[in-house]
């Protein structure tokens, strides 16, 4: 049902035709039904089990890496994080099977875990994560167009810290700014070069370059959330055009910036109710409860109060975060781990910040901001629980 679908008559279609549709390519990513095509391909199978299955062995694989990517003492810290995402399983898993947040988180995780030991690593070693911090981040973009955004937000990190705050910081980390540049151009060249390979053009996003997800969110009637209205008069005008990207952004351009100048000040007062929805993991519940058939009351309660821990635990490992990033901003002496999650906390904040205000808000959106920040929690808990001792800049 809903994306999953649509993701999955898609895969077909590449399967059988060797491209996918317009319709599809104006507003998605084609990563995750051309992975889907893959796995089809290779197993001689198209039957539906299989990417559950699949999806399945993701997300264990990603709660796996996750725990493998840093060392913390005491160890019960670290399974505080571990334990959260394997509770908040039924956030992600149902993302999984609606849409593409599996394939993508994959690849999201891979490229951060590289991230941290690219950061972490002497000189010598840091020429190949480079190149893995870029192939991981360049597949989940391909997959789902967010890892530039997440990369580019994590480079203002860096350049923070790196050249604003060079005086008055000490690090341990080799990684330089320059590095993370070429780190970005290898990334995009391979965004690049994978859309050109599924698609035969040159792109990083689907052709509504993010147009549709503006104008979605602006809708102050709908207060951003998905909307029948818009895509059915959209679709009487993108139909006899046989969804030209290029034509449909000329028309949507002017329609989205009126919307934006009509309606920013109704979004700027919606934004507590924007925020609750994006990140609160219970409204996601509507896609379990409401679209589809349970087996029995007994798996609504089951389901109702998995929800209800994940979605407290969500809340816990935001505010928890949060005032971690305030208290790594006034350090004077940074660890790798620390300039990691100082970047990586900075860029997600960023991006919640510009989503919940001017983009489409369904709770799924934030499905690897959630991962993130429970993958985060332990470092953050210690921070609270542990003071940092007293660095001596003369030693």
């Amino acid at each position: 049902m809903s994306d999953f679908k649509n993701y999955y008559e898609e895969s077909l279609g590449f399967l059988l035709n060797g491209k996918f549709s317009n319709s599809f390519l104006f507003f998605q990513a084609p990563g995750h039904p051309y992975l889907m095509s893959l796995v089809f391909r290779l197993t001689n199978t198209t039957e539906i089990s299989l990417i559950q299955f699949l999806n399945a062995g993701i997300y264990v694989f990603c709660i796996v890496l996750s725990h493998l990517s840093f060392e913390i003492k005491p160890l019960w810290l670290k399974y505080v994080g571990t334990v959260s995402l394997s509770i908040c399983v039924s956030y992600l898993s149902l993302m999984g099977y609606l849409a593409a947040e599996f394939h993508f988180l994959c690849y999201f995780v891979m490229g951060n875990f590289c991230l941290i030991k690219y950061l972490e690593a002497p000189i010598a070693k840091q020429k190949m994560l480079i190149v893995l911090v870029a192939l991981f981040f360049g597949i989940a973009q391909f997959v789902r167009p967010l890892s530039f955004y997440y990369l580019l937000f994590f480079g203002f990190g860096l350049f923070y810290l790196k050249v604003l705050r060079k005086k008055t910081l000490v690090f341990e980390s080799k990684a330089t700014l320059w590095q993370y540049v070429l780190v970005f151009m290898v990334f995009m060249l391979v965004s690049l070069s994978l859309y050109k390979n599924a698609t035969g053009k040159w792109a990083y996003q689907p052709s509504q370059n993010g147009l549709w997800s503006v104008y979605i969110g602006f809708n102050a009637k709908a207060k951003g959330i998905y909307n029948d209205a818009d895509i059915t008069e959209f679709r009487k005008i993108a139909e006899p055009l046989n969804w030209n990207g290029e034509l449909l952004r000329e028309i949507l351009k002017p329609k989205t910036i009126e919307r934006v100048q009509n309606n920013w000040q109704a979004n700027a007062q919606q934004l507590p109710q924007r925020s609750l929805r994006l990140l609160v993991p219970y409204f996601t519940s509507y896609w379990f409860l409401v679209k589809s058939v349970p087996p029995s009351s007994m798996a609504v309660l089951w389901m109702k109060s998995v929800f209800v821990v994940s979605t407290l635990i969500v809340l816990l490992s935001y505010f928890v975060n949060l005032f971690y990033f305030f208290k790594l901003l006034k350090k004077k002496y940074l660890k790798p781990l620390e300039i990691f999650v100082f970047c990586a906390l900075l860029s997600t904040f960023s991006y919640i910040f510009i989503h919940v205000f001017c983009l489409e808000i369904q709770a799924r959106y934030a499905a690897h901001l959630v991962f993130l920040n429970l993958w985060i929690l332990p470092l953050s808990l210690k921070s609270i629980l542990q003071p940092n001792p007293k660095f001596n800049e003369s030693s």
